[in-house]
C-alpha cells in the first residue's frame, strides 16, 4: 500500500507536468496532496522535514510551474528507496 500510494503521487505528477497549460494552483495542489501521502507513509522524520522544505522553497520561488513541479518530483523519485 505505501509504495502504491508514492506510485499514484508519482504518476499524478509525470501527468501534470506534460500539461502545457499547468498552472500554480495546479501544482500547488499537487504538492499538498504528495506531502499528505509522505506524512502518512514514511517514517523518516527527517525525509519528511526535507519534502516540506522543498515544497516550500519550490512554492515560494518566482520560477515557472513546470520547475517547481520537477523539482518535487526529482526529490521523491531520488528518494523513493527511502521512503
Amino acid at each position: 500500500m505505501n509504495k502504491q500510494a508514492l506510485d499514484d503521487v508519482l504518476k499524478e505528477g509525470m501527468r501534470l507536468i506534460k500539461k502545457t497549460d499547468l498552472s500554480n494552483e495546479m501544482v500547488e495542489i499537487w504538492a499538498r496532496y504528495s506531502m499528505d501521502i509522505i506524512n502518512l507513509i514514511s517514517r523518516n522524520n527527517f525525509l519528511k522535514y526535507q519534502y516540506s522544505s522543498i515544497v516550500a522553497n519550490a512554492m515560494l520561488s518566482i520560477d515557472t510551474p513546470n520547475k517547481k513541479l520537477d523539482d518535487c518530483l526529482r526529490f521523491l523519485i531520488s528518494n523513493y528507496s527511502i521512503i
